[in-house]
This record gives structure tokens, C-alpha cells and sequence, in this order.
């Protein structure tokens, strides 16, 4: 059983690639998915452009905990 990352986020633009790096480095994560909870940005552009990252993109902004249980769900 492996350890995933689950990254709710909203409009991460400037910060999402720095913390995908991070997660995608560690020897500590098997799996990184990134739940774009309705963002108007290019999260999940840049999100994707990852390998081994797995994105998800809500239509619509449900807040944080809606975004979790996605990404739960799709671990």
C-alpha cells in the first residue's frame, strides 16, 4: 500500500509546479493527484504538465473539503 498526495487547489498558478515538484521528488509519495477545485487559471495547464500526475479539473469551485473527497475517491 503506497502513500499518495492529494492537492486540493484554486487558481495555483504561481505556486503549483514548486509544489509538485516537491511531491513528485519524494521517495515518501507514490502518487500525486491534483483536484483543480474550478479554477479560472492555468492550474491545471501547468499541473499536467507533470508526469506521473494525476489531474482532476471541477467545473465549479465546491470549496476545499468537496475537493478532497474527490481526490480521495480517485486515489
Amino acid at each position: 500500500m503506497g502513500t499518495t498526495a492529494i492537492v486540493a487547489a484554486y487558481n495555483e498558478e504561481k505556486t503549483i509546479a514548486a509544489v509538485l515538484e516537491a511531491l513528485t521528488r519524494s521517495p515518501l509519495i507514490d502518487e500525486v493527484i491534483v483536484v483543480s477545485d474550478g479554477s479560472e487559471d492555468r492550474t491545471v495547464p501547468i499541473a499536467r504538465t507533470f508526469d506521473g500526475v494525476r489531474t482532476v479539473a471541477l467545473r465549479e469551485n465546491h470549496g476545499k473539503g468537496y475537493a478532497m473527497a474527490v481526490g480521495v475517491a480517485n486515489a
